[in-house]
């Protein structure tokens, strides 16, 4: 199996966005709920980006973050 740029950036948006999702949810203090929750939506939005749907990341990160 080849590790090609592509697959390498995936791999840590993936545990970005899913770490920061965790911490969201088992974070006892809101400010910082808030900003893993956006933190997890720029993972998100980066999905997009390697989706090549540059349209939707910048929806993502303009209503939602």
């Amino acid at each position: 199996m080849d590790i090609t740029a592509e697959s390498l950036v995936f791999l840590v948006l993936s545990v970005l966005t899913l770490g920061s999702a965790v911490m969201v949810v088992t974070s006892r203090n809101l400010f910082h709920a808030g900003l893993y929750l956006m933190l997890s939506l720029f993972g998100v939005a980066g999905f997009f980006v390697l989706l090549a749907a540059p349209f939707l990341a910048g929806v993502q990160v303009v209503v939602y973050i």
